[in-house]
C-alpha cells in the first residue's frame, strides 16, 4: 500500500491541490498502524499541498483528539474552521472537543455558530442534542433532535437523529414513543443498522424476545423492503398521542417532494502547518493564545 501511495503522490505532484486526498489516506493508514510521527508528517505534507483542504484539517484534528492531544486537536480544528468558515463539520468537531473538555459555554456557542453556517447539517443538531442529554437537559435535547429532523427530513442523516432520539425516549421510559421514532428512522433509511439494533434491544428489554429476534433477522438478512410494525403498548398511548402531530408531519415528508437546489460556497484562506503546531506548543508552554474566533 505504501508503494502505491508513494507512486500516486509522485504522479500527482504537478497538480498539488488535487493530491491532498492521497496524502490524507496515506496518513490515516499510518495512524492506524501506530506510526504516529509518520502520520503527522503526511498530514502536514497534504496541507502544504492544499492549505484549504477541510478533510485533512478535520481528520488530523479528530485523530489528535483520539490520541489525547487536546491542545493540538483544538488548534487544528479551530484553524481548519478559520480557513473554511463555511464548513459545519469542522465547527461541529471543535464544539464536541470543547464539550468533552468541560467547556460547555464555548461548546454551545460553537454549535450555534455551526447552525448559522448550515442549519441543514443534521450531525450538528444530533451532536448538540447528545451533549445536552449527557448534561441532563432532556427537554433541550428533545428540542434539538426535533430541529435536526426537521432540518432535512428526507436525508439519511435524519435516521441517525431519529435513532438517538428514540434511545433517549426509551431511557425516559417512553417505550411507545421510542418505537415510533425507531420506525421513523427506518422509513428514512431502512439500511440503518443502529436503528434496527436499538429497536431490537428495546424489545428484548421489554421481554419480547421473539419480536427482538425478528428485528435482528430483518437487519441481518437485509430484508429492508418494509419496516416491521409492531403493536404499540396501550399504556403509553397518551405519550404517543402527544406527539401525533409531529409524526404526521414526518409522514408527509416521506412522500414525494420537490427538489431543492442547494449551493454552498467554500471560503478559504491559507495557514502554514508549522504555525499551527507552533501555536499548540506555545499553548502547552503557557504562552497566551490568540483571541478565539468563536462569537
Amino acid at each position: 500500500a505504501r508503494l502505491w501511495f508513494r507512486r500516486g503522490t509522485q504522479a500527482m505532484a504537478f497538480v498539488q491541490r488535487t493530491s491532498a486526498p492521497l496524502w490524507q489516506a496515506w496518513a490515516l493508514m499510518e495512524a492506524k498502524e501506530g506510526n504516529d510521527s509518520e502520520a503527522r508528517r503526511l498530514f502536514a505534507v497534504g496541507l502544504k499541498q492544499n492549505p484549504k483542504n477541510r478533510y485533512i484539517w478535520l481528520a488530523w484534528g479528530v485523530w489528535e483528539q483520539e490520541q489525547g492531544n487536546e491542545e493540538r486537536a483544538r488548534y487544528l480544528l479551530s484553524y481548519g474552521f478559520k480557513v473554511n468558515p463555511r464548513d459545519p463539520a469542522l465547527v461541529q468537531a471543535w464544539a464536541r472537543l470543547e464539550a468533552q473538555a468541560g467547556n460547555l459555554t464555548l461548546a454551545r456557542r460553537l454549535f450555534k455558530k455551526g447552525i448559522r453556517v448550515d442549519e441543514r447539517h443534521q450531525p450538528l443538531w444530533q451532536a448538540w442534542g447528545m451533549v445536552e442529554w449527557k448534561e441532563g437537559n432532556v427537554e433541550k435535547a428533545r428540542e434539538l433532535f426535533q430541529q435536526g429532523v426537521w432540518a432535512n427530513p428526507r436525508n439519511k442523516n435524519a435516521a441517525r437523529v431519529f435513532q438517538a432520539w428514540g434511545v433517549l425516549e426509551e431511557e425516559q421510559g417512553n417505550i411507545g414513543v421510542a418505537r415510533q421514532l425507531f420506525k421513523c428512522a427506518l422509513k428514512v433509511d431502512q439500511s440503518n443498522v443502529p436503528a434496527w439494533q436499538a429497536w431490537a434491544l428495546l424489545e428484548e428489554r421489554q421481554g419480547l424476545l421473539r419480536k427482538a429476534d425478528d428485528l435482528r433477522a430483518l437487519c441481518l438478512q437485509q430484508r429492508t423492503e418494509e419496516v416491521y410494525l409492531g403493536v404499540v403498548d396501550e399504556s403509553v398511548a397518551a405519550g404517543i398521542e402527544a406527539l401525533q402531530n409531529t409524526f404526521e408531519r414526518f409522514a408527509k415528508w416521506f412522500g414525494p417532494s420537490d427538489a431543492r437546489a442547494r449551493s454552498r460556497q467554500q471560503q478559504a484562506g491559507g495557514e502554514a502547518v508549522a504555525s499551527v503546531l507552533a501555536a499548540a506548543d506555545d499553548r502547552r508552554r503557557g504562552v497566551p493564545p490568540p483571541p478565539s474566533s468563536a462569537s
